[in-house]
C-alpha cells in the first residue's frame, strides 16, 4: 500500500508539472526493442535469450535538456540451464520464462540540450546523448514447461514456500525497481525524433525465474503442492537430499530493455 501511494505522488506531481512551463513541449514515444534477464540461470551473456519489448512513453520538459517521463514497457524474459557453460549447471536443468510489464517514472538528462527546442524550432537536427534513472513498479510470472504445457511455478511453491514450517516465504509478483541507463536522442524534423535506449534495472526479488535458494523435501513438498511441484523443482533426474543448493539467495535479479523508439513532439508555444 505504501508503494501504491509513492506511485500516486509521483503521478499528482508529473500531472501538476506539465502545464506549467508553457513554452516548453512535450513529447510522446512508442518503440519496441528487447528484453534480457540477469539472474539465476545465467551466467555468461547468451543472445539466444533476448525477446521481444515493446515501448511506450509521455515526456514534459522542466528545461530544454531536462524532462520529467512516464513510461510503459511490455516484454519477456527467460533463460535456461541447457545453455550454460558450466556443467553442473546444465545437470540441474532447469528453465523458465515469464511475460513482464512495468510501469516508470523518470528523470531525464540530455548532455548537449537544444536552448530553442519548445520555444523557437529549427529547421535542422540535433543530438544528444543522455542518461535517465528513476523508479518503477512491474510485474512477472515465471512459467515452466512441463508436458507440453507452460506451467505457473509461484502457485506451486517450488522451493517449499507452502510447507508448513518453511522458513521462506512465498514472492510477489508485483515489485518496485530503479531504472537507469542513457540513449541518444535525434530530432530529425520540428516535430519527430527517434532515440535509441538501454536501461538497467535493479529489482529487490531473487524470484524473476522462480529460483533462489534450496532444494525443499521431497515428499513435504509433494504433500503441500502436489507432484507436479516435485517434478519442477527438481529436474536433474536424480534425487537430492532436503537443502540442497538451488539457487544463490545471495544477488537479486535483474533486467534489461534495449528500445529504438520514434517520437513526436507537440508544440507548446503561446
Amino acid at each position: 500500500m505504501k508503494l501504491f501511494h509513492y506511485f500516486l505522488f509521483l503521478s499528482l506531481v508529473l500531472g501538476c508539472v506539465v502545464p506549467l512551463p508553457a513554452q516548453r513541449s512535450i513529447g510522446f514515444s512508442a518503440g519496441t526493442g528487447t528484453a534480457y534477464y540477469y539472474g539465476d540461470l545465467t551466467d555468461n551473456f547468451n543472445n539466444s535469450f533476448f525477446r521481444p519489448a515493446i515501448y511506450l512513453s509521455a515526456s514534459t520538459y522542466i528545461t530544454s535538456g531536462i524532462s520529467l517521463r512516464c513510461g510503459i514497457s511490455f516484454g519477456q524474459i527467460r533463460a535456461s540451464d541447457a545453455r550454460a557453460t558450466s556443467e553442473i549447471r546444465r545437470m540441474r536443468n532447469l528453465r523458465f520464462r515469464s511475460l513482464l510489464g512495468e510501469m516508470s517514472f523518470t528523470g531525464v538528462y540530455e548532455f548537449f540540450p537544444d536552448k530553442y527546442f519548445g520555444v523557437g524550432w529549427r529547421k535542422q537536427t540535433h543530438f544528444s546523448p543522455y542518461i535517465f534513472g528513476g523508479v518503477a513498479v512491474f510485474g512477472f510470472d515465471p512459467r515452466a514447461k512441463y508436458q507440453d504445457k507452460w506451467i505457473r511455478l509461484k502457485p506451486l511453491g517450488t522451493e517449499g514456500q507452502y510447507i508448513g514450517d518453511s522458513k521462506i516465504r512465498p514472492y510477489s509478483l508485483i515489485q518496485p525497481a530503479f531504472p537507469f541507463g542513457g540513449g541518444i536522442n535525434l530530432r530529425l524534423t520540428d516535430f519527430i525524433g527517434i532515440s535509441m535506449e538501454m536501461g538497467y534495472r535493479i529489482t529487490f526479488t531473487d524470484y524473476l525465474d522462480d529460483v533462489s535458494t534450496f532444494y525443499p523435501d521431497p515428499d513435504a513438498l509433494a504433500a503441500s503442492s502436489g507432484p507436479i511441484a516435485v517434478a519442477l523443482s527438481n529436474r536433474t533426474g536424480t534425487v537430492l537430499p532436503a537443502n540442497s543448493i538451488r539457487g544463490n539467495p545471495g544477488v537479486k535479479d535483474s533486467y534489461v530493455f534495449t528500445t529504438l523508439s520514434v517520437c513526436y513532439y507537440l508544440d507548446r508555444r503561446p
